[in-house]
């Protein structure tokens, strides 16, 4: 019976990196605290919005003209990670991790089986004995006790070299949780926390220099022992003591295999493992080719979204590592919105008028006092309100020239325009609604617009019929004022907001 220490799953750095959760609602409230727009730039005919590997954020929303071509720039990234466009909805699959499967396989220790309580060892008599008065017994017993001990030594050996296997496969997990990110980080020597491309580089190389173990030698060997054993047992005891020596040699041999099996295993782990590593050894090497191959850059990797029109498109980046395929990053919520920046707007707001105020009318005035001694009155035509500005509420149609902000980023909304702007107002300052104009340029700041410019409203310039303002009205003269009105020109400046609110 063998008997096997329990597996170790993935050590502590393993486990760390793999099951460290994604706090979504720390990322929420940083991504709300940051302008994605502000990352944004022109280049050329694309409009490249940039995010950190290790630091990643969601991405919009980003507004950008109809059918422009976005493309999403993943900086400081690992050069061993490879970044993709997604949906955020598609669940998935990952391929198990082959650095954890080398750990998994390496952390195995298989010993031999133990020798049972009950055992009686015969070694005293057996050496006590000349080489003339051993029987084959005794020459089995001695060269099985020299066999286990070579084993033995083997197994130690063998518990070295897993070992140093294991502790590869570590720094190889420890560099990619913790990947360098610019040139001069992965040419950099290792420090007390962070592994060497170069040394883990020689390490494989070192590791796989060694060869193939294996124990084809002990197998030829046992069976060899096994022959002889089974020899003896055909012919029985050849001397006294062999009634102990026989089942000792039984024994031991029991044991032997069980020790050849724990060292097969050992060995087995390791073979394994260096398949892995040559892998991993071909991948650094393409790795190292990217990096020192001039005009590629693999700490950054741009990621293409296909432009739309009147539309928003939702969709994430993940990044893997291109050989375990574990993820290296949670998937980063892009969402941009594909939609024309019309010419024309409609704003309403208030305007403020030179064009003074004036309303007609009638009023009453003192004539001194009759025969009883009453008071008296009469209506005489005049100006019942006066004011010289006036503030009358209009709606405007902007048409923008020109934006003032630049084009350094396309995907932030400009935030300064220059606009020409038509108005038409309701004066009901009069005591009539009157229909007024205005035209004139605008300022647009985001949705609020200053307009300045020509106001064309109507003005109560007199009496018509012969009447004069101070003319006492005549009796039964009609309720409707024969009031004289034109169109006067002052300077007008609106405040408007524009629509929708």
């Amino acid at each position: 019976m063998l008997s096997r220490l329990p597996m170790i799953g993935c050590v502590a750095a393993v486990c760390l990196f793999i099951t460290a959760p994604v706090d979504a609602q720390t990322a929420a409230k940083t991504a709300q605290n940051h302008s994605w727009a502000d990352d944004c730039t022109f280049e050329k005919d694309k409009i490249v919005c940039s995010v950190k590997e290790d630091s990643p954020q969601a991405i919009g929303p980003l507004q950008v003209p109809n059918s422009s071509v976005v493309v999403i720039r993943v900086t400081n990234k690992s050069p061993f990670d490879d970044c993709t466009l997604g949906d955020i909805k598609t669940a998935e699959i990952k391929p198990p991790d082959p650095i954890v499967t080398i750990l998994q396989l390496l952390t195995k220790s298989i010993t031999g089986a133990a020798l049972p309580s009950s055992f009686k060892d015969p070694g005293a008599t057996v050496s006590g004995k000349s080489q003339s008065q051993r029987t084959p017994a005794d020459n089995l017993y001695m060269d099985l006790k020299k066999m286990q001990k070579t084993i033995d030594d083997e197994i130690a050996e063998a518990g070295k070299l897993v070992s140093r296997n294991g502790d590869a496969a570590q720094n190889a997990d420890k560099l990619f949780s913790n990947p360098p990110r610019t040139k001069a980080d992965y040419d950099a020597p290792a420090t007390a926390t962070r592994i060497s491309v170069a040394d883990l580089r020689q390490s494989l190389n070192d590791l796989l220099g060694e060869g193939e173990p294996s124990v084809e030698s002990e197998s030829v060997h046992q069976g060899l022992l096994r022959d002889r054993l089974k020899d003896i047992l055909a012919k029985g005891p050849q001397d006294p003591t062999d009634v102990d020596t026989i089942p000792a040699d039984e024994v031991l041999f029991d044991n032997l295999s069980g020790k050849i099996a724990a060292l097969k295993a050992n060995y087995d782990a390791v073979s394994a493992a260096h398949i892995q590593f040559r892998a991993l050894s071909t991948f650094f090497d393409q790795v190292d080719t990217l990096v020192k191959t001039a005009g590629k850059n693999p700490f950054q990797k741009d990621v293409l979204i296909l432009p739309f029109v009147q539309q928003t498109a939702t969709t994430s980046v993940s990044c893997s590592n291109s050989f375990s395929k574990k993820t290296t990053s949670p998937q980063i919520p892009v969402t941009v919105m594909y939609q024309k920046d019309p010419r024309l707007s409609v704003s309403v707001g208030p305007l403020l008028s030179t064009i003074e105020k004036q309303k007609l009318g009638t009023t009453p005035i003192s004539t001194g006092v009759d025969s009883s001694g009453k008071p008296t009155f009469k209506s005489v035509f005049a100006v019942v309100d006066h004011a010289p500005v006036q503030v009358v509420p209009f709606a405007f149609l902007n048409y923008r020239l020109l934006d003032f902000s630049g084009k350094t980023n396309p995907a932030k909304k400009k935030s300064v325009s220059l606009n020409l702007s038509l108005g038409v107002g309701v004066n009901p300052n009069s005591g009539t609604n009157e229909p007024e104009f205005f035209v004139g340029p605008s300022i647009g700041f985001k949705k609020l617009m200053v307009q300045f410019g020509d106001h064309i409203g109507r003005f109560q310039d007199g009496f018509s019929g012969g009447f004069n303002i101070g003319d006492t009205v005549p009796a039964n003269f009609p309720s409707t004022l024969p009031i004289h009105k034109v169109y006067r020109n002052g300077f007008g400046i609106a405040l408007s907001y524009r629509l929708p609110l």
